[in-house]
């Protein structure tokens, strides 16, 4: 109501600087000469319209923001059912497994999490209907899914232990690997709602939490790679480099250059693998990779130093 009623005082106020413009316009037109009379009344009746567009719509905007807001009962959402798909986006079976297994996990653990998908307005239950049937406690998460959006997942209530326990960031990660655009439409919407549901509990029911969401994409992986070869061209070309003023040695540079190649390697080539799985394979090829790389340098030097001179023609 309180937009209603500030969106028509300005209605007002715009109408009422019309009519004196309109007065204005009418003064000048009896003062001018008789060869512009055309004009002026050209101008008056494009204020009229004006004035007539102006409240128009200020009146159809007043309407729609005054009027009581429809309250949307679902009649499918259950307070002891921790699913409620709207959107018919998981297949019965595997509906009814993950319904099983949400109400396994919280009478296990204590964790109470929520899944709703939507993708119409009226499929979603209002707030009031959610707070009533699945009375939401601090150990409490409702994962909201809506296939309309760009990124399909949201959380609009995180439990205060659960906040203690998963940092904002873990979810802010959840939400860009499972919800985004590419990765719905390589693995489908149901896949996405599986997939972080399934992540999420899995932190919740580790004892310490986790500071990432587990599990190690393949592109993210690429990328580890392709930063720990980084790091190894940098180590290795910073060997290359010829001792000169207080470097006596080869390997100083190497230190000297350490802040760069250990950052490359340590913190984008290693972090990521060694904190989202405990799978070694990815940590002993990013440091193949690196060590291959580090050596690249020392090797096509001897390789082109060693190639026989080109013949002088003769």
């Amino acid at each position: 109501i309180q937009p209603a009623m500030l969106l028509h005082r300005h209605c007002n106020a715009v109408c009422g600087a019309s009519a004196r413009v309109s007065r204005v316009s009418k003064v000048v037109t009896r003062s001018t000469k008789p060869d512009v009379d055309a004009m002026q009344s050209s101008s008056t009746d494009c204020i009229h319209k004006l004035k007539h567009l102006v409240l128009s719509s200020c009146l159809a905007a007043a309407l729609s923001l005054g009027g009581p807001a429809e309250s949307r009962v679902v009649n499918d959402l259950d307070a002891s059912i921790p699913v409620y798909d709207g959107a018919k986006i998981i297949a019965s079976e595997r509906r009814e497994a993950l319904t099983q297994k949400l109400s396994e996990f919280e009478s296990s653990t204590g964790w109470r999490v929520r899944v709703l998908t939507y993708s119409l307005p009226d499929q979603r239950p209002d707030d009031d209907q959610l707070r009533k049937e699945w009375t939401p406690n601090k150990k409490t998460v409702v994962m909201q899914f809506d296939p309309s959006s760009p990124n399909i997942i949201s959380v609009p209530y995180i439990g205060d232990e659960v906040l203690f326990k998963l940092k904002r960031s873990f979810f802010l990660e959840l939400q860009s690997r499972y919800g985004n655009i590419f990765y719905v439409r390589d693995e489908g919407e149901q896949q996405a709602v599986l997939n972080s549901v399934s992540a999420l509990t899995e932190c919740l029911g580790r004892e310490q939490g986790c500071a990432v969401v587990p599990g190690l994409p393949e592109d993210q992986y690429f990328f580890t790679l392709w930063v720990s070869i980084a790091g190894g061209i940098v180590a290795g070309s910073a060997y290359r480099l010829e001792p000169q003023g207080f470097v006596q040695q080869k390997w100083v540079w190497v230190l000297i250059f350490s802040p760069l190649w250990l950052t490359l390697f340590g913190s984008y080539g290693l972090g990521p693998v060694v904190t989202r799985t405990d799978d070694r394979t990815p940590v002993i090829a990013n440091t193949v990779a690196f060590l291959a790389a580090a050596a690249f340098p020392t090797v096509i030097s001897k390789v082109l130093n060693q190639a026989p001179p080109p013949k002088a023609d003769v």
